[in-house]
């Protein structure tokens, strides 16, 4: 049987991460009985990798085995069919990326770890919010979207719809709930302060191109994507803190992204059968805290805008995203806003970077926090 083994080397034309790719390859090509046989090296470069250094660390065969990507965001045309576990890769490779001014209707395999979850009410089951997918088995998602009046509601009356774009559309998945998990701290949602939660589902997603899991800040895959600098876990957070969300609006830095959801886009619509999504920036912290004043701008929230977007009743639990390198990251959980979704109003975010070691300490070895 022979194996393959692929290779990376970076814009900068070296290797940014561990050892020499070159000192790798032949480690394993001296450990291996008859390497020709049983191993092929493709070496992959992005940017103005070396040539020289692609060529040596490759196999020499007669089929190519070294390949070259303008950027990291070409490895969305890649990376989905060579790793579905991987985070924050789109099922939809042909994609074109683009700039969003009010919410429009997604495409099929866009956003592959939104999710639909459904309340169990006199006997039938009602839409009420959204989450993500962030491993197998767990999906992240607002607390208030998983009360049940003033208590939790319990496992039976939550289910979660994987794998749809269309709402009404009879082919998603429809997922278990093993248990329902809501932060400590929540209270209410008049102060929506840490709305926050988790569902444990009972078996594994199956992952492919409509289902997908969405990258989290602080954990290992994401880190080495990024080539992050090697800190301790906690400060690692504070960084990704940093250049994701510029600490929540503290530091006044451009952070854009998308959220999406099936929400209304007017107070007195139904749901969207068809997800929808639209471009948002963070604001500042100062500029946060004074727009809804009877509401507590507490340190694990966010808020964001855009031109004529916002979420809306219904897009409660929702993804906000980022894009870097190629990886799609969620940066905020779709908490709280203004009830009329008018033009240019403000929607308020858990900061997810901040309640990292919440999530590490509920979900366990289901993600990599090294």
């Amino acid at each position: 049987m022979r194996k393959s083994l692929l290779l990376s080397s970076s814009a900068s034309g070296r290797h940014n991460m561990g050892p020499s790719p070159y000192s790798v390859m032949r480690n394993l090509t001296t450990a291996i009985p008859e390497p020709d046989k049983h191993l092929d090296v493709f070496a992959i470069g992005l940017g103005d990798a070396s040539k020289e250094e692609l060529d040596r660390i490759s196999s020499q065969r007669a089929e190519q085995r070294s390949f070259y990507l303008p950027d990291y965001s070409a490895l969305d045309r890649v990376l989905p069919e060579a790793s579905p576990d991987s985070c924050g890769i789109r099922g939809e490779k042909t994609f074109q990326y683009k700039r969003v001014f009010g919410g429009v209707s997604a495409r099929d395999k866009q956003w592959p770890w939104q999710v639909l979850l459904k309340m169990k009410s006199d006997g039938s089951w009602e839409p009420n919010g959204g989450g993500s997918i962030i491993s197998r088995r767990w999906v992240l998602t607002a607390a208030h979207v998983l009360m049940c009046t003033d208590v939790v509601c319990g496992a039976a009356d939550v289910t979660v719809v994987a794998g749809i774009t269309r709402r009404t559309d009879s082919q998603g998945s429809n997922l278990v709930v093993e248990e329902v998990i809501v932060h400590e701290m929540y209270k209410d949602n008049k102060s929506y302060i840490y709305d926050i939660g988790l569902l444990k589902l009972k078996e594994d997603i199956v992952f492919g191109e409509r289902k997908r899991p969405v990258c989290l800040p602080c954990t290992a895959d994401l880190s080495q994507v990024l080539s992050l600098p090697a800190l301790d876990w906690r400060s690692r957070c504070e960084h990704q803190d940093l250049i994701f969300t510029g600490r929540g609006g503290e530091d006044y830095r451009t952070v854009n992204g998308f959220v999406t959801g099936w929400g209304r886009i007017k107070k007195h619509r139904d749901m969207e059968d068809n997800l929808q999504y639209g471009s948002i920036t963070v604001q500042s912290r100062e500029k946060c805290g004074t727009i809804l004043p009877d509401v507590p701008f507490t340190a694990e929230k966010l808020c964001a805008n855009g031109n004529n977007v916002d979420a809306c009743r219904g897009d409660s639990g929702g993804p906000f995203v980022i894009k870097r390198n190629g990886r799609w990251i969620q940066i905020g959980i779709v908490s709280y806003g203004d009830k009329d979704c008018t033009k240019g109003s403000t929607g308020f975010y858990v900061n997810v970077a901040r309640m990292m070691e919440w999530i590490r300490g509920k979900v366990g070895e289901d993600l990599q926090f090294a």
